[in-house]
């Protein structure tokens, strides 16, 4: 089961593997009826799901169809994170049925883990993550803070989680076996990595910047391989030149930081995905200016180098990866499919 949907990807229009980059990305029609596409997720059972205003729409063909599979009628869903056992964590709200984050069975059927009425002040759901065999972590749009539960009862919102600072905006969260890693904002300098004092399943967090001279943002996280961590954002140097996207990796929990090299040109990194084996990995973001689109690099080698692949691209702010190729999405509902340069 765990090769369903890389196959399928390939029985779609398979690659041959001498080509590169020269094939441009396919382009998928889920129905989003022009709402930009927020979230995608791909689990190792065969099944994927892409998230666009208040439509949550399932696959199970590698997106040659979709069907709707939401959790309420009028969700809309921020983050989308596939569990070991085939289920799906999904983390949004429904103002009007009071639901923040629901997990899907793998079987089908939606439950409520997170009510509005819980009382811990977050608001809509923003992130969602879960450390493996642990609790889950939830951060709200609204306000800062973070919750945590033990799969969905007990929550609590913890007291001065990052030591010696208010707690931050959180821009995106990842559990892993040494514990939480983030991205916040609102903390003193630029933007800062958070992650756990200790491996153990416990707050407080920890702030490290990985760049004293950045001026920009840092928007998404990866952790392919378990030792090493990723963050993807833009800096903006000011004047005429405009951002340029960042990329930068620790080994050392955050300790220390070594930027990756990219192509030019290529403005904000809005998102990143590493395949299972954490060998070949996509990011993907918008243009410096308004109006050029979105672009979408690509490395099947761990991450050492980084090549832009040649296609016409919306704004992209999503991306979810498997061993056989990719998913993006992004501005007026727009999800393309690709394979990697084997």
């Amino acid at each position: 089961m765990l090769l369903l949907l890389p196959l399928l990807l390939l029985a779609c229009a398979p690659l041959p593997h001498d080509s590169g980059l020269s094939a441009p990305i396919e382009r998928l029609v889920p129905p989003c009826a022009g709402a930009a596409l927020t979230a995608i997720a791909l689990a190792p059972h065969g099944r994927g799901w892409v998230a666009c205003g208040e439509r949550l729409l399932g696959t199970a063909d590698a997106g040659r169809s979709f069907e709707v599979d939401s959790p309420t009628p009028r969700a809309r869903i921020a983050r989308l994170l596939p569990e070991p056992d085939g289920g799906l964590l999904a983390c949004g709200e429904d103002p009007e049925r009071g639901g923040r984050l629901w997990r899907r069975a793998r079987g089908g059927g939606w439950d409520p883990l997170l009510g509005r009425d819980d009382g811990d002040g977050l608001g809509a759901c923003a992130q969602v993550a879960r450390m493996p065999q642990g609790p889950i972590a939830v951060c709200g749009a609204a306000s800062p803070g973070l919750a945590v539960g033990g799969g969905g009862s007990a929550w609590h919102l913890p007291v001065g989680w990052v030591e010696g600072s208010e707690p931050p905006h959180v821009y995106d969260l990842v559990g892993t076996a040494n514990g939480w890693a983030a991205l916040g904002a609102g903390l003193t300098g630029p933007p800062s990595f958070l992650a756990s004092v200790s491996s153990a399943a416990t707050l407080p967090l920890i702030a490290a910047v990985p760049d004293l001279g950045l001026e920009g943002e840092l928007w998404a996280l990866a952790t392919p391989d378990g030792g090493g961590i990723w963050v993807a954002g833009g800096r903006d140097p000011g004047g005429d030149d405009g951002p340029f996207a960042v990329l930068l990796r620790s080994t050392d929990r955050g300790v220390t930081w070594r930027p990756a090299a990219l192509p030019s040109g290529l403005g904000w990194l809005r998102a990143i995905a590493f395949a299972p084996d954490g060998h070949c990995g996509v990011a993907v973001g918008q243009r410096a200016a308004r109006g050029e689109g979105g672009f979408a690099v690509v490395s099947c080698d761990a991450g050492a180098t980084w090549a832009e692949i040649p296609a016409a691209l919306p704004s992209l702010g999503a991306a979810a990866a498997l061993d056989a190729g990719f998913l993006v999405g992004g501005e007026g509902g727009y999800l393309g499919r690709g394979w990697w340069p084997w």
